[in-house]
């Protein structure tokens, strides 16, 4: 993960995660506080991971990190309203985490997507989740 000063065209930060299947995915909570990274693994089978850090302090470390059970994670979005968090994954599972602890709040899987390459995105006032997929 790099952090970018847009006004100096280079990036200011780094963070990295050697265990990582591919590239962390990384997104900021609405009020710019804090940011996510998440991230798999498959040493002992897939395993995922999400760390929030400060914004003004990531060098050190994360605040809270969590494990997320399920596939493959693919991208995360947080809610408008800053209380949860989304994860879509390489299995075309959508799971809504409580974005203070990392609760498991439930998981959508009523939709077909056989390409694997499922995004989803909340509405604005946080209430509402949609995603493009293939069939229902």
């Amino acid at each position: 993960m790099l952090l970018w000063d847009l006004r100096n065209r280079k990036a200011i930060g780094r963070l990295d995660y050697k265990d990582a299947v591919g590239s962390g995915m990384v997104a900021f909570d609405p009020s710019g506080v804090c940011f996510a990274v998440a991230y798999s693994t498959v040493i002992n089978g897939t395993e995922n991971f999400i760390k929030l850090f400060d914004a003004r302090n990531y060098a050190d470390g994360p605040f809270s990190s969590w494990s997320v059970p399920g596939p493959e994670i693919k991208g995360i979005e947080f809610s408008a309203d800053g209380n949860k968090a989304l994860v879509y994954t390489t299995e075309s599972h959508l799971m809504i985490l409580d974005s203070i602890n990392g609760q498991m709040k439930f998981i959508i899987r009523d939709f077909g997507n056989d390409n694997g390459k499922v995004m989803a995105t909340f509405s604005p006032c946080s209430k509402y989740v949609v995603t493009g997929c293939e069939r229902i």
